[in-house]
């Protein structure tokens, strides 16, 4: 039997990689409701351990920052290093500061700083990123020694998605300002975004060297190293970052990853829990039988308003099989942020597994009514209508599958299946044949075209001995864990004559398959083999 064996989204790494890299560039947040963001009305900002100004003082970076609480005439905030306090005179309600920052910069048409701390408020609350690099510009005009300007234009690089330019802006800041470790965390995660492990690491290393307690160091190089597959490392590094600011979401969030990575590998996760904390940062004891759940709803707890941590552990929970879970994640996500693609895109993968096609295809109908360019997209909801026996609808989003992306070899896989179930064998084999080239290893391209030369009610088409070695090709490819694929080989051994084996296959399937139609047709077929008939389509 053909079907795809999985169309979820996103993997785990990618998409705490990702996290954790956008956290580090942009530094603050924008979140909601925007009173209660701050943003410092000059650079000489200090932050204190307490109220007062009591405890350890020390410089606090131009950003943006939540309030938590507020103390007299003090206010607790949020950083990426750990809650801190500042005076609430010394910074401006993010709701104000453009007009503050416009009345200075009237004042003085030489203050980077007010130029700079504009453009970021323009860009990260008001989401107006042209007016922002004016501002950018204007800042690095201003004062071309001061390094503001540049950061505040490289975050706006990597909002528009020109890396190259934001990671040279990001360069320039590390020249101007040689002993920040800061700078040097912020271009490591923009390397992360490129995919250049080494040269994040190398950044973050150099930042650690400069400022030991650097937690968002410890956060990416963390993310890079599980890039390069050193989970362990990964796990001490995120451990690191946690221990330096427990209120640090996205560290709890990347290793409950790590440790979620680590389960697939024989005798990993032991190791790795050997040396956790025996307490979270609520003070509470940890649960030692499920770490990757305790740290992801750390994670939630700390930050309940951020999308990503849910579609992280939505992708956990799915692989842990805990679909309807998974789902419950992907709705909070989507509540949180109805615009984006990403959570209807893996709810949509969801509720394919659970066979629940109607509500699969209204979802991957949400991501293509907000990315239309999404040959991802199509092909999948062409599949869903596929499983629906809708074959003309299949074909109409198929079609469009190709022509956005003439590359992709799932949409002619899928394609292909359809025209095998319309009784038309060459266009079948016709897309087959492309996703071949394309993708040649591919187990679905294999055990698609397998199915066909077993199946097929065209006698001329049909070719036992090519379908047990194709399928035989997708088993190896899956371990032969998959059924649809066990289901296709017990359908070729049939059809090149090995009845026994056809049984043994067969039966094999029926044990894997959920009750349901496959389960069904899986026994029928059983019982075709048993009386040593080969299956083919019905006319």
């Amino acid at each position: 039997m053909w079907r795809v064996r999985s169309i979820a989204a996103v993997g785990l790494g990618t998409i705490l990689g990702l996290i954790l890299a956008t956290a580090q560039v942009h530094g603050g947040e924008a979140p909601d409701p925007v009173k209660k963001v701050v943003v410092p009305r000059r650079p000489d900002l200090t932050m204190s351990d307490q109220p007062g100004g009591g405890g350890t003082e020390r410089p606090a970076a131009p950003d943006l920052y939540l309030v938590e609480k507020a103390e007299g005439g003090w206010l607790r905030v949020k950083t990426r290093r750990g809650p801190g306090w500042v005076a609430a005179e010394k910074v401006v309600a993010a709701d104000e500061a453009v007009a503050f920052f416009s009345e200075a910069i009237a004042k003085n048409r030489r203050d980077a700083f007010a130029f700079a701390m504009r453009g970021k408020v323009l860009l990260l609350i008001r989401n107006d990123p042209s007016h922002a690099m004016d501002d950018a510009n204007d800042a690095i005009q201003a004062d071309p020694r001061e390094p503001i300007g540049y950061a505040v234009r490289g975050t706006i690089a990597f909002v528009r998605g020109d890396l190259d330019r934001a990671i040279a802006d990001a360069s320039e800041v590390v020249r101007l300002r040689p002993g920040d470790a800061s700078a040097l965390t912020s271009r490591a995660g923009l390397y992360l975004v490129r995919q250049e492990p080494d040269r994040a690491i190398a950044d973050c290393e150099a930042a650690l060297r400069l400022d030991p307690n650097d937690a968002g160091a410890y956060s990416i190089r963390a993310s890079a190293r599980l890039g390069r597959k050193d989970i362990p490392g990964a796990i001490a590094d995120f451990s690191e970052a946690i221990r330096i600011n427990p209120d640090n979401h996205e560290a709890y969030a990347g290793r409950a990853t790590a440790l979620a990575l680590a389960e697939a590998q024989e005798g990993a996760t032991a190791g790795a829990l050997r040396d956790l904390p025996a307490q979270g940062a609520d003070g509470r004891e940890k649960s030692r039988h499920d770490p990757v759940i305790s740290d992801f709803d750390t994670a939630v707890r700390l930050e309940p308003r951020n999308p990503a941590v849910y579609l992280s552990r939505a992708l956990f929970l799915r692989d842990r099989g805990d679909l309807a879970g998974a789902i419950q994640d992907c709705d909070s996500a989507i509540a949180l942020a109805p615009a984006s693609p990403d959570g209807y895109a893996i709810r949509a993968g969801l509720h394919a597994e659970r066979r629940e096609h109607d509500q699969a295809i209204d979802d991957f109908s949400h991501v293509i009514q907000l990315d239309p360019s999404n040959s991802w997209a199509y092909t999948n909801r062409g599949l869903g209508w596929f499983e629906k026996k809708e074959f003309e609808k299949a074909l109409i989003d198929l079609n469009r599958a190709v022509r956005l992306d003439p590359g992709n070899p799932s949409a002619y896989t899928s394609r292909g299946m359809v025209w095998h179930e319309k009784h038309e064998p060459d266009k079948a084999l016709a897309d087959l044949n492309r996703a071949s080239q394309l993708d040649p290893d591919s187990p679905d391209v294999l055990n698609a075209e397998a199915w066909v030369r077993a199946t097929s009610l065209d006698a001329k088409h049909r070719d036992g001995k090519l379908a047990v070695s194709l399928a035989r090709r997708a088993g190896e490819r899956t371990e032969w864990k998959e059924p649809g694929i066990l289901d296709t080989m017990a359908a070729a051994c049939a059809e090149a004559g090995d009845f026994d084996d056809a049984v043994k296959w067969q039966t094999q399937a029926n044990a894997l398959f959920n009750d349901g139609p496959e389960k069904i047709e899986g026994e029928q077929r059983l019982k075709l083999y048993q009386a040593r008939t080969a299956y083919h389509q019905a006319p």
